[in-house]
C-alpha cells in the first residue's frame, strides 16, 4: 500500500492566473470555480491578465479600510468595488481577521489572511 499524499509547497503563496491586470500588493479576491468568494490574497508581483503570478494567501497585511471601528478578532471582508476591507459580509470576499484595533478615523486595518 502506498501513501497517496505528496508535499507540494508550504502554501503561504500560490500561483494565480489573473483574469485582469493586477498590480504589486493589490488585494486579490479568490473565488471557486462556481464564482463563490472563498478568500483574499495579496499580489507579490505585478500580474498581467492571462498570466500567472505569485499571490500571498497567508500573513498579516495592512489593507485600506472603511470608516467603521474594528477590534482585534473581528472578521473582515474585501469589498472589491470600494477596494477596502469592511465588516459587511454581503457581496464581499472573506479577507481574514483584524489583528490590531482600528479606530473609525483610521484608513487602514491590519488583517491576518489565510
Amino acid at each position: 500500500m502506498s501513501n497517496m499524499t505528496k508535499f507540494v509547497q508550504p502554501g503561504e503563496t500560490l500561483n494565480f492566473k489573473a483574469s485582469e491586470n493586477i498590480s504589486y500588493m493589490d488585494a486579490v479576491p479568490l473565488t471557486s470555480t462556481t464564482s463563490v468568494a472563498i478568500g483574499v490574497g495579496v499580489a507579490l508581483e505585478p500580474i498581467s491578465a492571462g498570466s500567472v503570478g505569485s499571490v500571498a494567501v497567508k500573513g498579516v497585511f495592512e489593507f485600506p479600510a472603511d470608516t467603521t471601528e474594528m477590534k482585534f478578532g473581528d472578521q473582515v471582508y474585501w469589498d472589491k468595488t470600494d477596494k477596502k476591507v469592511t465588516k459587511t459580509s454581503t457581496d464581499n470576499a472573506p479577507a481574514g481577521m483584524v489583528v490590531e484595533d482600528k479606530a473609525a478615523s483610521a484608513t487602514v486595518a491590519k488583517v491576518r489572511i489565510g
